[in-house]
C-alpha cells in the first residue's frame, strides 16, 4: 500500500491507495502552521487505524514547508557571494538579497579570463561571518563549465563556516541563467537547516509507528526524491502542494485528457495546466515571492484566495483580505469568509449554517445591505480573483516555446481545457468559475482528498544532462556539477549519448527503477570553428524520467 500525505493550508489530507490506484482510506486532520509535524503524525495515525504498518510501501509527503518559509522570511541569514564577470552589470535587483561582490571571470567555454581575487575573497568570507551569516552561498558565472573559482572561494570560507553551511552552484544546479542559479543556491543554504529538522521529525515519526517503507518528498516538477536528497536541495519542494494537485487530477482523469486544474484551499487556490495528459511545466524555473530560480517546476500559479480568506469591508465596500485569520465563521471563526457565504447561498454543506447565516449578517448590517446580496458579492468577489488568475496562466504557457511546438505538431487541434476542481470549496465555485470562463468542468471522486492521491501515486523524476565541449577535452553533469575529462577526441553524438545513458542507469537504479525508464529530451551539436577549420564539438545531451502516476483512479474503485 501507497500512503500519501499533503499537508495543506486548512488540513492536512491523508490517503492509503494500492499501486493499482485502489483508494483504500482517507483522513483529514486540522493544519497546526505552528507545528506541521503534529499535523503530519495526527493525520498518519489515522490512516494507521485499519492497516498493519508492514503493508506500508511507501510514504509520500507534500508539504508548504518552504513554501511558508521564504513567503514569511523564516530562513536563516546567509550571505550571497557572486562572481558576475564581464557582459553582466550586476545590480541587487537581480538577486532576491543583497549579495557580496567579487572580482574574477570565467567565459561560456569554462576558460579563465580573469583570475579570482583572493584577497578580496579573503575579505568577504570574514564580513559574512561579523555580519552574523549562519552560512554562504556562493554562485560564479559558468562555474558549471569550470568550477575552479568556486573551489577557490570555498576554501576561504572554510576557516569561517562549516563544510555543510557552505553551498557552491556548480554541486547543486547546473543550468544556465545565472541570476536563478544564484537564487536558488542562496535559497537552498537559508532553508536547510529548517527542511532537515522536519525531515529528521518525519522519519522519526514514521520509523516510531513501525512502517520500514522508503519516505519520499514530493518536489516542484511532480517527482518524489529520497528524504536524504531533499534535505540537500530543500528548495526543489517550492510548489510541491501545487505539484500534488495536479497529478492527483492527472490520476483522477483518464490518459490524454487537457485539463485545468483549480485547487481551492482554504488559504489559496492553486492553479495548474495538463495538455493532453501531460502536465504542463515552466521554461525557466519557479518563482516564489522576490526569488526567480531554475528549479524544474509544473507551471503552476498560486492566487491568494481559498475559502478561510477573510472578507472585510472599506468605505462601505466588501472586500477580500490577502491573508487568512483563521477558520471560516461556521466552523468557529472570528471573520466572515468565502466559506460561510457558500454555506448561506446552499453552495456547500461545510459548516454550520447558523453560523453561516450570522456572518453574511454581520456584512449585511455594516454595508446596508441583505444578506443574500452580501453572500452573492463575496462568492462573486471570488470567482473573479479565481477567473483573472486562470486566464493569466493559460496566457502565460501560450508564450512558453514549448506550446509553439505543440501547435505546430497539432494544428487542427482546439485547445480547450476542462476545469477541473478539486478542494474543500470546489463544489460551490468551480461551476460558476467556468461559467465566467465559458467551458466544461468536472468535479471527480476523491477531488478533497487530491493532493495526497497525487503525493502517493506520483513517481520519481530525475535526469542526466551532459554538457561536452571536446575541444576543451572534457565534459559535465550538470546535477552532480562533476566536470570529468572527455575520453573520445572530437567525440560523436551517439557517444555522448552512450555516456548520458551510462549516468542516467546509474541514477535508475538508486530509484530502484528499471534503467531503461527514460527517454532523450534533448540533443544538440555545434561545431567549434577555428579560422576555416573545425577543431572539435560542443555536445548537449539531457535523459530524463518525466513526471507522471503510478495508476489512475478510476471511479468506484474504493476500498471503503
Amino acid at each position: 500500500m501507497l500512503i500519501g500525505i499533503d499537508v495543506g493550508g486548512t488540513f492536512t489530507d491523508g490517503v492509503v491507495v494500492s499501486k493499482a490506484g485502489q483508494v483504500q482510506a482517507v483522513a483529514k486532520y486540522p493544519t497546526n502552521h505552528a507545528n506541521l509535524l503534529e499535523s503530519l503524525t495526527g493525520c498518519l495515525d489515522k490512516l494507521l487505524c485499519s492497516f498493519n504498518p508492514d503493508q506500508v510501501e511507501r510514504v509520500a509527503i507534500s508539504t508548504t514547508l518552504l513554501t511558508n518559509a521564504v513567503l514569511e522570511d523564516r530562513l536563516d541569514q546567509v550571505g550571497l557571494v557572486i562572481e558576475a564577470g564581464p557582459g553582466l552589470c550586476p545590480s541587487d535587483q537581480m538577486f532576491g538579497v543583497k549579495p557580496y561582490f567579487i572580482a574574477g571571470a570565467i567565459d561560456f567555454r569554462g576558460r579563465e579570463i580573469q583570475p579570482l581575487d583572493l584577497t578580496e575573497a579573503r575579505h568577504v568570507a570574514r564580513q559574512c561571518r561579523e555580519a552574523g551569516c549562519e552560512g554562504v552561498a556562493v554562485a560564479t558565472k559558468f562555474a558549471q563549465r569550470n568550477n575552479s573559482h568556486e573551489l577557490a572561494l570555498e576554501k576561504c570560507l572554510q576557516k569561517h563556516f562549516p563544510a555543510e553551511a557552505i553551498g557552491l552552484s556548480h554541486r547543486l544546479y547546473g543550468k544556465l541563467n545565472f541570476p536563478r542559479r544564484a537564487n536558488t543556491t542562496y535559497l537552498t543554504v537559508a532553508s536547510r537547516r529548517l527542511f532537515q529538522t522536519f525531515l529528521q521529525g518525519v522519519e522519526k515519526a514514521v520509523r516510531d509507528r513501525g512502517i520500514t517503507a522508503p519516505i519520499v518528498v514530493l518536489k516542484a516538477d511532480g517527482g518524489t526524491t529520497p528524504v536524504a536528497t531533499a534535505a540537500f536541495r530543500p528548495v526543489e519542494t517550492i510548489y510541491s502542494g501545487p505539484a500534488a494537485s495536479v497529478l492527483g487530477v492527472l490520476a483522477l482523469n483518464p490518459p490524454q485528457a487537457t485539463l485545468g486544474i483549480i485547487d481551492i484551499g482554504g488559504t489559496t487556490t492553486d492553479l495548474g495546466l495538463i495538455l493532453d495528459g501531460n502536465p504542463l511545466l515552466s521554461a525557466k524555473g519557479a518563482e516564489i515571492g522576490r526569488f526567480k530560480t531554475v528549479v524544474r517546476s509544473f507551471s503552476v500559479s498560486s492566487v491568494a484566495v481559498g475559502g478561510d480568506t477573510a472578507v472585510g469591508i472599506n468605505a462601505g465596500q466588501l472586500f477580500l483580505s490577502s491573508k487568512r485569520e483563521g477558520p471560516a465563521y461556521c466552523l468557529g471563526g472570528p471573520t466572515p469568509t468565502p466559506t460561510d457565504a457558500l454555506r448561506f447561498l446552499g453552495l456547500s454543506e461545510f459548516g454550520d449554517g447558523e453560523r453561516a447565516a450570522q456572518a453574511m449578517q454581520l456584512l449585511a448590517q455594516a454595508t446596508g445591505s441583505v444578506a443574500k446580496a452580501v453572500a452573492e458579492k463575496v462568492v462573486s468577489l471570488v470567482v473573479e480573483r479565481i477567473c483573472h488568475a486562470f486566464a493569466g496562466i493559460v496566457k502565460a504557457w501560450e508564450n512558453e516555446p514549448a506550446y509553439r511546438v505543440w501547435e505546430v505538431l497539432h494544428p487542427h487541434r482546439v485547445k480547450r481545457f476542462t476545469l477541473t476542481g478539486v478542494g474543500g470549496a470546489a463544489t460551490g465555485l468551480i461551476p460558476l468559475v467556468a461559467k465566467q470562463l465559458n467551458t466544461d468542468w468536472q468535479i471527480p471522486e476523491y477531488s478533497k482528498v487530491a493532493n495526497a492521491l497525487g503525493a502517493a501515486l506520483a513517481q520519481p523524476t530525475f535526469s542526466a544532462t551532459l554538457r561536452a565541449d571536446t575541444t576543451q577535452k572534457q565534459y559535465t553533469l550538470a546535477e552532480t556539477g562533476q566536470q570529468l575529462g572527455w575520453p573520445y577526441g572530437r567525440g560523436t553524438l551517439e557517444q555522448a549519448k552512450e555516456l548520458a545513458w551510462q549516468r542516467f542507469r546509474q541514477v535508475a537504479e538508486e530509484f530502484g527503477m528499471s534503467p531503461e525508464c527514460g527517454e532523450v529530451t534533448r540533443e544538440e551539436v555545434f561545431n567549434v570553428v577555428n579560422g576555416w577549420s573545425t577543431e572539435g564539438k560542443i555536445i548537449e545531451v539531457a535523459v530524463e524520467r518525466k513526471a507522471g502516476v503510478l495508476n489512475h483512479v478510476k471511479e468506484g474503485e474504493t476500498g471503503e
